[in-house]
């Protein structure tokens, strides 16, 4: 599909036949750099778009349970999906590249691993220092992770 719009683009001007062809996935490698035989892809979608006409629409996602059931469960990493998306090919002269953008319209969710909160759930527990008089709320904990440095 990538090199069909390819040729198609370079019909029309020569030099996107020489531009690097990005595709929106890649094969998936373990720890040792073995490929597992899997496909990670990679999906976008803008919070808002702009239209021709002035018009701003809001770009919501659908969330389904695995019963089909819409959701507004927080999805985190690890959990099992399928993405219905819509496939957005461009050509991108400053970059030099053509390629496939997948933005998804509706996601069910098979198996869940929910988002966890808070700065601290960032790390493992560790050897090493412990502070045993100095207590942080966890509002205290969300603010600092809010803040620029």
């Amino acid at each position: 599909m990538l090199e069909d719009y390819q040729a198609e683009q370079a019909s029309k001007d020569a030099k996107v036949g020489r531009f690097t062809a990005n595709t929106p996935y890649e094969e998936e490698v373990d720890d040792n750099g073995n490929l597992t035989g899997n496909y990670l892809f990679k999906f976008k979608q803008k919070a808002k778009v702009h239209t021709k006409d002035g018009r701003t629409i809001d770009m919501k996602v659908a969330l389904f349970d695995a019963s089909r059931t819409p959701t507004q469960a927080q999805v985190g990493g690890g959990s099992e999906l399928k993405i219905a998306a819509t496939v957005w090919p461009y050509v991108m002269p400053a970059t030099k590249s053509v390629g496939l953008s997948l933005r998804p319209s509706a996601v069910q969710i098979l198996s869940l691993v929910s988002l966890s909160s808070g700065a601290s759930n960032l790390f493992q527990v560790e050897d090493g220092f412990t502070d045993t008089g100095t207590v942080v709320d966890e509002t205290e904990e969300e603010t600092y992770a809010a803040t620029d440095f």
